[in-house]
């Protein structure tokens, strides 16, 4: 693997302490795409027109993975499914049933069939930087990770336009 090969799959920063007083409503933004979680964070506070850029491929097709998991799951599955060691991280039915770019889907099953469709396997494998990981952490990092937030996001989600520059 290269120095790009691995996803923090959320944020290691305090992204809701510096923009829980933002008003983003109209506002362009740009932001690393990383963990996709500066995004959900920008459609938290408002903003639906995010350029976002990354010198790391991967994070192109997480964030597809987490955006359609965002859209179709409710609050406690998508955090049981990408936050949280369960019996559905990266379950590959939910995958398969997500709408999302197909070479991003394709990527995601792919990596699933080489661990023997074992989910936990592909969150701790090295796809993911998960060296300073501590799940609980990432739900007061987030302004979309409570049960209002993500309602919000939710309900915002299909406004969001992106473009990646690269």
């Amino acid at each position: 693997m290269g120095r790009f090969d691995s996803i923090y799959p959320f944020t290691t920063e305090n992204i809701a302490g510096y923009m829980k007083d933002l008003d983003l409503t109209g506002k362009k933004c740009i932001t690393v795409t990383g963990s996709a979680d500066h995004i959900l964070n920008i459609v938290a506070r408002g903003g639906l027109d995010v350029t976002t850029f990354d010198i790391n491929s991967l994070t192109e097709k997480y964030m597809d993975l987490k955006l359609a998991a965002l859209k179709q799951l409710d609050f406690k599955d998508f955090v049981n499914f990408l936050l949280y060691d369960s019996k559905i991280s990266f379950d590959y039915n939910i995958i398969s049933s997500l709408n999302m770019q197909d070479d991003s889907k394709m990527f995601w099953l792919d990596k699933l069939k080489e661990l023997n469709n074992d989910g936990k396997r592909l969150m701790h494998s090295k796809y993911f930087n998960r060296k300073y990981f501590n799940s609980d952490s990432k739900l007061w990092q987030n302004l979309y990770l409570n049960e209002d937030g993500y309602k919000i996001v939710k309900e915002r989600i299909d406004g969001l336009k992106i473009s990646i520059s690269i």
